[in-house]
């Protein structure tokens, strides 16, 4: 009878042993260690800087605009909550991207991040991403390279290489290009080859090629052919316009009359290909 009672309070020894072994394995799972980064630093500076310069122009930023400022500038978005570090040692956690926003705008040059909490997840353009330390951080931020000139991001003047810098695709004037997207097609211009959607990439709409985009208004309607669907006003989105007369002119540099049939392209039903033999001008 002793023996079977010793025997039982071994095995409940060893079962509570086992427990708490299990609980303290899940909670070090589970807990993650604050560590200095200077990508975080980067990161958080970065969102600074653009809620300053849309605070400049005279408009707030929100939360939404911390989630675009990401996206831009380091191609995702944080799954929340993170803990953050400050210089002084001590940590807050940040539980949303307003959150995020208010941490940002109280940053000074006394007080900034310099510390995160590993492990924490991403979402990316490919799906959400665990990063587990300060290399797997600072990759992250690096891969992000929309034009793919092998400068990252939030490195790059000219995000999408279209030959526009980024701060003259802030259309709205509102301090933040990432908010301006002309063809509404889910990228910013600063993001988007095509600007205007019209098929013809920004970087060729330098139609007198003086290596300005910007001041060619073939239709001198007031906006500038690389935004502007439509550049000679003819009725046919520049992609689908043709040289058809053999001029040397694409009707997307202001030929609005492509088979010389003496009608503008506009009031031909022939794709312009044709000629105006009875004059009534239109190509047949």
């Amino acid at each position: 009878m002793k023996t079977l009672k010793l025997t039982i309070v071994a095995l409940l020894l060893i079962n509570f042993s086992f427990t708490s072994c299990q609980k303290e394995s899940t909670v070090a799972d589970n807990e993650g260690a604050v560590e200095a980064s200077e990508t975080a630093r980067t990161v958080t500076t970065a969102l600074k800087t653009r809620a300053t310069a849309r605070g400049t122009a005279g408009s707030s930023s929100t939360g939404t605009d911390v989630d675009n400022n990401l996206e831009f500038d380091f191609c995702f978005n944080f799954v929340y909550p993170i803990e953050l570090q400050y210089n002084t040692g001590t940590s807050t956690t940040v539980t949303s991207s307003t959150a995020l926003l208010t941490l940002v705008q109280g940053l000074t040059t006394t007080q900034y991040i310099t510390g995160i909490s590993f492990p924490f997840s991403i979402v990316t353009p490919t799906g959400t991403q665990v990063i587990r330390n300060e290399t797997e951080f600072q990759a992250a931020i690096n891969s992000c390279d929309t034009d793919h000139d092998g400068t990252a991001n939030y490195q790059d003047s000219d995000t999408d290489g279209d030959g526009i810098a980024d701060t003259d695709e802030d259309l709205d004037g509102n301090g933040d290009p990432s908010n301006d997207d002309t063809d509404g097609d889910g990228l910013a211009n600063c993001m988007d080859s095509d600007d205007d959607g019209d098929g013809v990439e920004t970087q060729y709409e330098d139609y007198d090629g003086n290596g300005d985009v910007t001041d060619n208004d073939a239709d001198n309607d007031g906006t500038p052919d690389y935004l502007d669907n439509d550049a000679d006003n003819d009725g046919v989105a520049d992609g689908n316009d043709n040289d058809a007369n053999g001029d040397g002119q694409d009707e997307d540099h202001g030929n609005s009359g492509n088979d010389n049939d003496g009608g503008g392209s506009d009031n031909d039903n022939d794709n312009d290909s044709g000629s105006d033999s009875d004059g009534d001008r239109i190509s047949r």
